[in-house]
């Protein structure tokens, strides 16, 4: 077993090294977010994934010739461009305060509106289903390599690799599930009323 090959003091160490490396990304994540240039942990998830792409669209180009990489950036600025327009869409609910007579004067009467993003929870479904997809690959490789039991070859041919429709369907239906259950706790409609008051 390979924990027999590092050490009890080599497992020590690598779980002294990720956290105070965990603690140092975090550190970095508040950081920029004091400075304002945005959400700190997310420009720097960001940064990781992007990071990643030269290579793979040169690799693209490589295996499959120009014509196939220039379709593949066009797609790839068109999803960013829906992704930057859907994450900033809101849906304005117009209010209307109503008149008051004070005294002599009247107040109020004004028009405004609550702005209601329309995609509040981000992607933080997405990161929720992906862990919870990830418990299925833990599982098989926790299992017997020599003699795998039928749970295990089932999770194996269906929900660790991302191919297969009953994967596709599962993940659809987390982050469906999973932003309707992160709007239900972070939005409160009455605490909006209340502050509206």
């Amino acid at each position: 077993i390979i924990y027999s090959d590092i050490g009890i003091f080599g497992i020590l160490i690598m779980v002294l090294v990720m956290t105070a490396g965990t603690g140092v990304i975090m550190w970095l994540g508040e950081l920029i977010t004091d400075r304002g240039i945005g959400n700190g942990m997310s420009l720097l998830i960001f940064t990781s994934i992007a990071a990643g792409f030269p290579t793979s669209l040169w690799q693209i180009k490589i295996e499959r010739g120009w014509p196939l990489f220039t379709v593949v950036v066009a797609a790839g600025l068109v999803l960013v461009a829906l992704v930057v327009f859907v994450e900033q869409a809101q849906r304005r609910i117009p209010v209307q305060s109503a008149k008051r007579m004070i005294g002599r004067r009247m107040y109020g009467g004004s028009s405004t509106y609550i702005p209601l993003k329309v995609n509040q929870a981000g992607v933080i479904p997405v990161i929720f289903a992906s862990s919870l997809l990830y418990l299925p690959s833990l599982a098989v490789n926790l299992a017997d390599r020599q003699d795998p039991p039928a749970w295990s070859q089932w999770l194996q041919d269906y929900l660790v690799r991302g191919d297969h429709p009953v994967y596709m369907i599962l993940y659809f239906g987390l982050i469906v599930f999973f932003t309707y259950f992160y709007v239900a706790i972070t939005f409160n409609p009455t605490e909006v009323a209340d502050n509206m008051k």
